[in-house]
């Protein structure tokens, strides 16, 4: 319960930030521009909790999730959302999300 808490404390921290980052930024206007986007990647948003949550879920199962990164980077005009995801892939994919699995198979085992 302890590793899923800590999982979940790393959701609402980085849905915090990415709201207080891109709030708004993301709309249909805002990605109308991308001609190579696939259709309704502007779902992708942090324009409130759910959404966020749902984005970084989107990020955590890695799909296609330079697609959206290049989408934030493309609205915000520089590489700094780069940053943000990789380092939410980093902790929550390569760290948090496996010692979940390897405490899920240990109890099984």
């Amino acid at each position: 319960m302890t590793i899923c808490l800590t999982l979940y404390t790393i959701y609402f921290t980085y849905a915090t930030l990415g709201m207080l980052l891109w709030s708004g930024v993301i709309t249909t206007i805002s990605v109308k521009e991308l001609s190579s986007l696939p259709t309704l990647y502007y779902l992708m948003n942090f324009n409130d909790f759910g959404a966020s949550l749902i984005t970084l879920f989107h990020i955590m199962v890695i799909n296609n999730w330079f697609v959206t990164c290049d989408m934030y980077c493309f609205v915000s005009g520089n590489n700094w959302p780069r940053l943000y995801f990789v380092s939410f892939l980093t902790i929550s994919v390569w760290i948090m999300l496996n010692l979940v699995i390897s405490f899920v198979i240990d109890i099984y085992d």
